[in-house]
């Protein structure tokens, strides 16, 4: 009950940890209801993964600032559904051996290991954890952005199914609607404000109108931003302070 308070009342008392956990729950809630099995196997091994690697760290006495699985499922997180399972694994256990390592030898960075592992592996591999799935039919379909590119500025996607999430894109920060409701719950919790997060969304989406010669329409730019934010929002409340009072909140806010 204690905790439950803490986390309703003073989250800014939680731990950096537990406010990320917190943030992510929408969007992997999201990812399973979207993409079903797929989401549930891929989160099956990145918490086993974590849980593993996290007994290990316990055996070994090797110090842990938090726990392994949360880098693991954030490594995942931003997998496609249709990405073959032995790449799900291998994001898994790099986001949390690189947790282990940046707890064990350089402390004082302050990273999310999980997306270190994920960019990392996705650049090794060419790209080859970005194998979406459309979530109707579970068929294999190019996410909205690289879909108005390939098709020259059509969209098979209407404004309510690109905020709810109902779209090909990274299994668990396909939905838009979730990332804001994590990024909201990250500036209730003192570790976000919204200066970071129109930010992040300007930067979403100026990348997104200068990738291709004709640029995406407003629906399809703001559906990119739930992949956009999600990569600025998971890390904003690892380590972050931010002033408690409202108005600082909105002066002061987290560069990177």
């Amino acid at each position: 009950m204690e905790a439950l308070e803490k986390a309703a009342f003073k989250p800014t008392e939680l731990p950096p940890a537990a406010a990320i956990a917190i943030a992510i729950a929408p969007s992997v809630v999201m990812g399973l209801v979207l993409f079903k099995v797929a989401a549930l196997i891929m989160l099956a091994l990145a918490v086993g993964a974590g849980s593993l690697a996290h007994l290990g760290a316990r055996l070994a006495r090797l110090p842990m600032e938090t726990s392994p699985i949360l880098p693991a499922v954030i490594a995942v997180a931003l997998a496609g559904a249709a990405t073959p399972l032995h790449w799900v694994l291998l994001l898994a256990v790099a986001g949390a051996v690189l947790e282990l390592g940046r707890a064990r030898w350089l402390p004082s960075v302050r990273i999310q290991a999980g997306l270190v592992a994920f960019a990392a592996i996705f650049l090794a591999t060419g790209g080859a954890t970005s194998a979406y799935l459309n979530p109707t039919g579970l068929k294999p379909l190019a996410e909205p952005i690289r879909f108005w590119v390939v098709y020259g500025g059509t969209s098979a996607f209407d404004p309510i199914r690109l905020y709810v999430g109902n779209v090909p894109g990274p299994v668990f920060a396909t939905s838009l609607m979730a990332v804001v409701i994590g990024a909201a719950w990250l500036w209730y919790a003192g570790r976000l404000s919204p200066a970071a997060v129109s930010r992040s969304g300007r930067r979403a989406s100026m990348f997104t109108a200068t990738s291709s010669a004709r640029p995406p329409g407003p629906a399809a730019r703001l559906r990119s931003t739930a992949c956009g934010w999600g990569p600025w929002w998971m890390p904003a409340g690892w380590n972050v302070s931010i002033p408690s009072s409202i108005p600082a909140r909105l002066k002061n806010s987290p560069r990177w």
